[in-house]
């Protein structure tokens, strides 16, 4: 998600697209995997009480560049940006623990092109998710965030829909626009992160849009 975000600013910014929408669709409902998530002991069960719990989203995305928004009439609801990636070679099954130097890289450069202070980021959503070795992963990465965010709320879809898989930036995403839109954000940027089993990380800034440019 996250990269692809990243793919989409360049093409805007370079004006080859006006527009573009991204987004993602994942479901933890099909039995197979269930079966196979349950083998590996990553499922929370009875006999288990670590672990995720399996949900279903699919959530998209329609970014444009700023003028061109605002010239056809539309809401603009969210500001995005300062996409940052990292890519870890460690995963669950690689032998290695989790370090969480590729996530933090991503969180860094994302805050490196934040054009504010870092204390303006209140709220960070991210891709915990009961499971262990994401819950060691952002632990490391909690020890080495700046002060200014140590204060900051900390929430992912996990805790309200499941594990959403490739959904779960995306949906980040809407719930950062949402919680501008319906005034309970109580901060000006919230800062979204997401940590794939794949060993890619990334990161992104989703800013609360000026009320005059709300719709024009």
């Amino acid at each position: 998600m996250v990269r692809a975000l990243a793919d989409a600013l360049t093409l805007l910014r370079e004006r080859r697209l006006n527009a573009c929408i991204i987004g993602g669709v994942d479901s933890y409902l099909e039995p197979e995997l269930l079966r196979t998530l349950h083998q590996l002991r990553i499922l929370k069960v009875p006999d288990q009480p670590v672990g995720i719990m399996p949900g279903e989203a699919a959530a998209f995305i329609l970014l444009e560049r700023y003028e061109h928004a605002v010239r056809r009439g539309a809401a603009v609801e969210a500001l995005i940006g300062a996409p940052g990636l990292g890519t870890e070679d460690s995963h669950r099954f690689s032998g290695k623990p989790p370090h969480g130097q590729a996530l933090h890289e991503a969180i860094h450069q994302t805050l490196q092109r934040h054009h504010e202070p870092t204390d303006t980021i209140g709220w960070l959503m991210g891709s915990l998710n009961g499971d262990t070795w994401k819950a060691r992963e952002w632990g490391h990465v909690l020890t080495r965030l700046p002060q200014e965010l140590t204060s900051a709320r900390i929430w992912s879809p996990a805790e309200s829909f499941g594990e959403l898989g490739a959904a779960t930036a995306a949906v980040s995403v809407c719930n950062a626009v949402r919680a501008f839109q319906r005034g309970y954000a109580k901060t000006r940027h919230i800062l979204v992160w997401a940590s794939n089993e794949d060993g890619g990380k990334g990161a992104l800034i989703v800013s609360e849009c000026p009320r005059s440019t709300h719709t024009r």
